[in-house]
Protein backbone atom coordinates (compact mmCIF):
# COMPACT_ATOMS: atom_id res chain seq x y z
CA UNK A 1 0.00 0.00 0.00
CA UNK A 2 1.21 3.58 -0.84
CA UNK A 3 -0.36 6.86 0.73
CA UNK A 4 0.57 9.56 -1.33
CA UNK A 5 -0.31 13.45 0.16
CA UNK A 6 -0.89 16.19 -2.31
CA UNK A 7 0.53 19.60 -0.60
CA UNK A 8 -0.64 22.67 -2.85
CA UNK A 9 1.05 25.97 -2.54
CA UNK A 10 1.47 25.78 1.43
CA UNK A 11 1.82 29.25 1.50
CA UNK A 12 -2.02 30.17 -0.37
CA UNK A 13 -3.52 27.15 2.00
CA UNK A 14 -6.66 28.95 3.93
CA UNK A 15 -6.19 29.04 7.57
CA UNK A 16 -8.86 27.08 9.26
CA UNK A 17 -10.26 27.34 13.15
CA UNK A 18 -10.50 24.65 15.05
CA UNK A 19 -11.95 23.03 18.34
CA UNK A 20 -11.52 19.75 19.36
CA UNK A 21 -14.40 18.93 21.30
CA UNK A 22 -15.26 15.70 23.78
CA UNK A 23 -17.72 14.03 22.00
CA UNK A 24 -18.12 11.98 18.88
CA UNK A 25 -19.45 13.49 15.79
CA UNK A 26 -20.24 11.16 13.04
CA UNK A 27 -18.52 13.32 10.38
CA UNK A 28 -15.53 14.56 9.72
CA UNK A 29 -16.43 17.67 7.20
CA UNK A 30 -16.08 21.72 7.68
CA UNK A 31 -18.86 22.77 9.78
CA UNK A 32 -20.54 26.20 10.09
CA UNK A 33 -19.87 26.60 14.06
CA UNK A 34 -20.75 29.83 14.51
CA UNK A 35 -24.57 28.92 13.82
CA UNK A 36 -24.79 26.71 16.60
CA UNK A 37 -21.55 26.91 19.17
CA UNK A 38 -20.84 30.57 20.16
CA UNK A 39 -17.87 30.21 22.68
CA UNK A 40 -17.27 33.31 25.33
CA UNK A 41 -13.94 34.36 26.42
CA UNK A 42 -13.11 36.90 29.38
CA UNK A 43 -10.22 37.89 31.14
CA UNK A 44 -10.14 36.20 35.16
CA UNK A 45 -7.30 37.10 37.13
CA UNK A 46 -5.17 37.85 34.00
CA UNK A 47 -5.69 35.32 32.45
CA UNK A 48 -7.96 34.49 29.39
CA UNK A 49 -10.45 31.91 29.95
CA UNK A 50 -12.95 30.62 27.43
CA UNK A 51 -16.38 29.04 28.01
CA UNK A 52 -19.11 27.42 26.16
CA UNK A 53 -21.88 24.95 26.33
CA UNK A 54 -22.53 21.79 23.68
CA UNK A 55 -25.73 20.49 24.17
CA UNK A 56 -26.32 22.00 27.53
CA UNK A 57 -22.95 20.45 28.84
CA UNK A 58 -20.60 22.80 29.97
CA UNK A 59 -16.72 23.45 28.26
CA UNK A 60 -13.73 25.04 29.40
CA UNK A 61 -11.83 25.81 26.36
CA UNK A 62 -7.45 25.79 26.24
CA UNK A 63 -5.59 27.24 23.43
CA UNK A 64 -3.55 25.17 22.44
CA UNK A 65 -0.23 25.72 19.45
CA UNK A 66 1.51 23.24 17.89
CA UNK A 67 5.44 23.01 19.03
CA UNK A 68 7.69 26.00 18.09
CA UNK A 69 9.02 25.72 14.73
CA UNK A 70 5.43 23.53 13.17
CA UNK A 71 2.49 24.13 11.77
CA UNK A 72 -0.46 21.94 11.74
CA UNK A 73 -2.10 20.87 8.70
CA UNK A 74 -6.20 19.71 7.72
CA UNK A 75 -6.05 17.17 5.92
CA UNK A 76 -8.94 15.14 4.19
CA UNK A 77 -8.98 11.92 1.81
CA UNK A 78 -11.67 11.96 -0.82
CA UNK A 79 -11.91 8.59 -0.88
CA UNK A 80 -11.54 5.85 1.53
CA UNK A 81 -10.28 2.91 1.00
CA UNK A 82 -12.12 -0.61 0.77
CA UNK A 83 -8.86 -2.62 2.00
CA UNK A 84 -5.72 -2.34 3.67
CA UNK A 85 -3.86 -3.22 0.39
CA UNK A 86 -5.33 -0.42 -1.90
CA UNK A 87 -3.20 2.97 -2.40
CA UNK A 88 -4.25 6.04 -0.06
CA UNK A 89 -4.54 9.63 -1.63
CA UNK A 90 -4.52 12.53 1.20
CA UNK A 91 -4.97 16.08 0.20
CA UNK A 92 -3.99 19.06 2.51
CA UNK A 93 -6.75 21.45 2.57
CA UNK A 94 -5.55 24.39 5.41
CA UNK A 95 -3.31 24.98 7.84
CA UNK A 96 -3.74 26.08 11.37
CA UNK A 97 -1.24 27.75 14.07
CA UNK A 98 -3.45 26.60 17.24
CA UNK A 99 -6.86 25.34 17.62
CA UNK A 100 -9.26 25.41 20.86
CA UNK A 101 -8.99 22.49 22.88
CA UNK A 102 -12.53 21.83 24.74
CA UNK A 103 -12.82 20.49 27.95
CA UNK A 104 -16.03 18.58 29.17
CA UNK A 105 -17.02 19.53 33.18
CA UNK A 106 -14.04 20.17 34.03
CA UNK A 107 -11.19 22.93 34.27
CA UNK A 108 -8.10 22.17 32.27
CA UNK A 109 -6.37 18.35 32.82
CA UNK A 110 -3.38 18.28 31.13
CA UNK A 111 -3.87 13.52 30.73
CA UNK A 112 -5.80 13.85 27.68
CA UNK A 113 -4.74 12.16 24.13
CA UNK A 114 -4.23 15.50 22.77
CA UNK A 115 -2.16 16.84 25.03
CA UNK A 116 0.20 14.20 24.87
CA UNK A 117 -0.01 14.13 21.53
CA UNK A 118 1.24 17.33 21.14
CA UNK A 119 3.93 16.69 23.99
CA UNK A 120 5.79 14.48 22.05
CA UNK A 121 5.11 15.68 18.27
CA UNK A 122 8.64 16.87 18.32
CA UNK A 123 10.14 13.50 18.73
CA UNK A 124 8.02 11.57 16.18
CA UNK A 125 8.94 13.92 13.58
CA UNK A 126 12.50 13.21 14.32
CA UNK A 127 11.96 10.35 14.22
CA UNK A 128 9.90 9.84 10.71
CA UNK A 129 12.52 12.46 8.79
CA UNK A 130 15.51 11.37 10.75
CA UNK A 131 18.11 9.43 7.80
CA UNK A 132 18.59 5.99 8.60
CA UNK A 133 21.95 4.54 9.06
CA UNK A 134 22.82 1.88 6.17
CA UNK A 135 24.06 -0.56 8.87
CA UNK A 136 21.05 -0.16 10.89
CA UNK A 137 17.74 -1.78 10.06
CA UNK A 138 15.66 -0.54 12.97
CA UNK A 139 14.73 3.17 13.99
CA UNK A 140 14.92 3.96 18.05
CA UNK A 141 12.25 6.70 18.71
CA UNK A 142 12.80 8.10 21.97
CA UNK A 143 10.73 10.26 23.52
CA UNK A 144 11.11 12.15 26.74
CA UNK A 145 9.60 13.35 29.48
CA UNK A 146 6.66 10.93 29.79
Amino acid sequence: MTTTVNVPDFENLPDVKLHHLPCNIKTNDAANISTFFQPTMKETNGKEVRSATFRGRPLDGEVMAPPDGYVGVVIREKRKPFSEDEDRTLDVVGKFDSFTKWHLDSKYTSDSTIDKAVSVWPAIAKGIHSPIEPQSSKVKLEVKGQ
